[in-house]
């Protein structure tokens, strides 16, 4: 989806536009306790190996790897202090807030 995206333009008045991509690896989900009844190490076991092989294919896109500096995850958007809400998957409203302000401060 990410290099469809990075694909498109747009010309208006003689000058090419073209959106701007940020792939954002995610966080599992909480770090202590259970997830939906799951010990939270076995539920986020495969995070950190998703979100290398994310950056990889970022790296490995002819359309992509020009703008890898737009690959970040949410653990570095939250410094590590990524939030949720009570079921321990889905994102606090302050973890959104800052993923939502990353993205609206890395636009141009």
């Amino acid at each position: 989806a990410a290099e469809k995206l990075s694909s498109l333009r747009c010309e208006k008045n003689g000058k090419t536009y073209s959106p701007q991509v940020i792939a954002v690896g995610f966080d599992g989900g909480r770090t202590s306790g259970e997830v939906f009844g799951i010990p939270n190490k076995d539920f986020n076991r495969y995070v950190n190996s998703y979100n290398d092989k994310l950056l990889s294919a970022v790296h490995n896109s002819e359309l992509l790897k020009e703008n890898a500096q737009y690959f970040t995850t949410v653990p570095m958007i939250t410094g590590n202090k990524t939030t949720f809400i009570a079921d321990g998957l889905h994102y606090s409203d302050e973890t959104l807030m800052m993923i939502s302000d990353y993205i609206k401060n890395s636009t141009k």
